[in-house]
């Protein structure tokens, strides 16, 4: 091993080994964040869908709605329920009341506890089914029987003549109705954001980033070749070896572990170079990313998407696309880091075979006669 002798050009040594280090730690923290998010990927947008937009009480809050409506048509009025939606098909088109239709009734409750249903979940579920992108085509029904209720319910007053009471109540009796039916058709509006090419795709390279793991120790094979080369004193076979008896000997078998350092360290290179170039594409080109219906109800890109996503709906934000995000951003920049590193492992490599600095002063000598 050569003496240090030279020792800037030791500690650069020393130095680029350490520059790997934090590389390392960086993509295996990086990649361990991004493969369970994406595998977590579908589960978490069915979560934002049902949980965060409370789609999985669309059902039981639109049975309130349908059930306090009852309660003032049929309770109250007296409305016969034998056949409670043909009589209030018959109220709404044609009304026709006797003089119980005079009666006045007390519509708070109810008021109340649809007012709660729509605190509870219908609110949220109006919004994201009547929004520019999320409300496809299979939630157009269900938008279309919210807006009914939302503007019936600001007809209902404390006090109501039944005669006024009954057409309002049955409105939003059939609309709620309606909510329940085609609940159905919602669930395959879901289940087409989970399958759409996007998610798949995703998920099909879920298994591919997790070989990501690997990428950083292709550098570190590189190096372990050129510290062979290093300790055997850094001299090409192409220079004159010098002859002092404490020098350091190059030699051609030494040299050629320079050969598989070259292989490797291009392989890491190009390969963070990839991941690098991908994630710049993906942060500053997310314009030119198009999304067409019917993934989305109107055509858009992906960074109008990204932007009314975080603006409209954060929590659904954080629950489906947060950690996936932050996850591809570490990784963007470990490889950036170890793009660096590459780049001042071979600059130190350049120099080192061009100045051959752990050769003696009586090695030089000769090799300049």
């Amino acid at each position: 091993m050569p003496k240090c002798q030279r020792p800037i050009w030791t500690f650069c040594f020393i130095l680029v080994w350490l520059l790997i280090i934090p590389g390392v730690l960086l993509t295996h923290l990086a990649v361990s964040k991004v493969v369970p998010a994406v595998g977590d990927f579908p589960t978490n947008l069915i979560k934002g869908f049902e949980v965060t937009f409370k789609f999985e009480r669309l059902t039981q809050d639109a049975q309130a709605i349908k059930d306090a409506s009852q309660s003032v048509i049929a309770d109250k009025c007296n409305v016969a329920v034998v056949n409670l939606n043909t009589t209030c098909q018959l109220a709404v088109e044609t009304p026709k009341f006797d003089a119980a239709g005079l009666a006045e009734v007390d519509t708070t409750a109810e008021k109340n506890q649809i007012l709660k249903a729509f605190d509870n979940s219908l609110s949220i579920i109006f919004k994201v089914t009547d929004d520019k992108f999320f409300g496809i085509e299979q939630f157009q029904n269900s938008a279309k029987q919210l807006e009914e209720i939302t503007n019936k319910t600001k007809e209902i007053e404390p006090k109501m003549m039944c005669n006024v009471a009954v057409p309002v109540f049955c409105v939003m009796f059939q609309a709620s109705g309606a909510l329940i039916a085609g609940k159905g058709e919602v669930d395959k509006g879901i289940n087409q954001f989970k399958e759409s090419d996007a998610v798949k795709t995703w998920d099909e390279r879920k298994s591919i980033l997790e070989i990501l793991h690997a990428v950083p120790y292709v550098l570190v094979v590189g190096m372990l070749f050129f510290t062979i080369f290093w300790w055997c004193g850094g001299i090409c076979c192409c220079c004159r070896r010098g002859q002092a008896e404490d020098s350091p000997k190059g030699s051609c078998p030494a040299c050629l572990a320079l050969i598989p350092y070259a292989i490797f360290w291009l392989a890491a290179f190009i390969l963070n170079i990839i991941v690098v170039v991908i994630g710049l594409g993906l942060t500053y080109g997310k314009d030119q990313v198009k999304i067409d219906p019917p993934v989305v109800r109107t055509k858009t890109n992906l960074e109008e998407l990204v932007n009314h996503i975080q603006t409209e709906f954060s929590d659904f934000w954080n629950v489906v696309f947060k950690d996936l995000v932050d996850g591809l951003a570490m990784l963007m920049n470990a490889s950036s880091f170890f793009v660096v590193a590459c780049l001042l492992i071979a600059l130190y490599s350049t120099c080192l075979c061009c100045c051959c600095p752990y050769r003696t002063p009586k090695e030089e000598g000769k090799s300049g006669s």
